[in-house]
């Protein structure tokens, strides 16, 4: 659910360890060429006095018009596992594509205008995993540039985000590492909770990968995107709590 929590931390529990220090993520692919450490901001997209900020949603009125209904991303089991039960639910698999796709849903006990906030404020995402070794975000741009590094495993990334609805946020890898992956989180007021479900696709993921990681990356990637999950959960309710307290 939390993008850049979530893939800043996916190998941070891994049966890859002995993999050679600082190896990237991906295969190298051809004539693919990652930006230089001093790679200038036009490399990417940027606001320009010609070119108007990204539109960013202030208010719970701004909704989704698009937004699927929750019974078309989980199973009703699911449903009653996150609602009833408090479970976070995180399901994976490769597809006959080679598309990696996963789907991850949690009920956070904090009001929708509560939660949303914190879930955005990225000042917040270095601060919860040792993995993260840079986190930048443009908020003229709505870019982030994320590096991480763990187990030997290295990750630099660009990350596109839309935040043009209030209840639908998107987030694209635009360059780097696992470019194309493609993740989208729905927010639900529930009963005055916030119940929240992620979607992601990485086309053709599995050609992206060596052997080695593409047999690990779907059990790992369960494990960690739900206990990233668990952890900013946790973190949103009890400021939650200080905040009624105070």
């Amino acid at each position: 659910m939390f993008f850049g929590f979530t893939i800043s931390t996916a190998f941070s529990r891994s049966g890859v360890e002995s993999a050679p220090r600082n190896q990237p993520i991906l295969k190298k692919q051809r004539n693919a060429k990652l930006p230089s450490k001093n790679a200038t901001s036009s490399a990417l997209p940027r606001a320009t006095a010609k070119t108007p900020l990204p539109r960013i949603a202030r208010s719970e009125a701004e909704v989704s018009p698009h937004k699927p209904k929750l019974e078309d991303l989980l199973k009703p089991k699911s449903i009653k596992r996150i609602t009833d039960d408090g479970d976070v639910i995180t399901n994976s698999d490769w597809l006959e594509d080679d598309d990696f796709a996963f789907v991850n849903g949690t009920l956070i006990k904090a009001p929708l205008r509560y939660a949303r906030p914190k879930i955005m404020d990225f000042s917040l995402y270095p601060k919860m995993s040792s993995a993260i070794h840079k986190f930048d975000y443009d908020e003229a741009t709505q870019t982030i540039e994320l590096k991480g590094e763990a187990g030997g495993l290295t990750m630099h990334s660009w990350i596109k985000v839309d935040q043009s609805y209030w209840d639908e946020i998107r987030y694209e890898i635009i360059k780097g590492d696992m470019k194309g992956f493609k993740i989208t989180a729905y927010l639900w007021e529930n009963e005055n909770k916030t119940l929240a479900v992620a979607k992601g696709v990485l086309p053709q993921g599995k050609r992206m990968f060596s052997s080695v990681i593409a047999v690990v990356f779907k059990p790992l990637s369960e494990v960690v995107i739900g206990v990233a999950t668990k952890n900013f959960r946790s973190y949103i309710e009890e400021e939650y709590k200080k905040q009624k307290t105070n």
